[in-house]
């Protein structure tokens, strides 16, 4: 089933609505979201294997990695500095390398010493 998602941002204390993106593509799923070190949201979209950042003032949010083992990224959390992400279709979680230019490397898969059912969100 295609769907088309979107972002949305709304002031706490008024409900008035500060931000709207909508995710790119015909069919897109916004899943989770994170703020890192540098206060960017990053943000999963399960559906097409991409993270998304959009900078603290910005309005628009910027690919930040595909990958076909994101395929199926549900959550996202930094730890420490550093990214991580969980795939919901394989049962999978992984760290995202940053090389010294701030790009984005392959995902990292992290082996678990128990067995897992599937996580479904990752550090919360």
């Amino acid at each position: 089933m295609a769907r088309h998602t979107a972002l949305i941002s709304s002031d706490l204390s008024t409900g008035m609505q500060k931000l709207r993106w909508n995710l790119p593509g015909e069919n897109s799923m916004c899943n989770d979201f994170s703020i890192g070190p540098d206060k960017a949201l990053s943000i999963s979209d399960t559906a097409n294997g991409r993270i998304y950042r959009l900078p603290a003032g910005a309005t628009t949010a910027q690919l930040y990695m595909e990958n076909h083992l994101l395929n199926g990224i549900d959550g996202i959390t930094f730890l420490n500095g550093v990214l991580y992400v969980n795939n919901v279709f394989f049962s999978k979680l992984y760290r995202i390398p940053v090389d010294a230019s701030g790009k984005p490397q392959a995902p990292v898969a992290i082996w678990m010493n128990t067995r897992s059912r599937g996580p479904t969100t990752c550090g919360r």
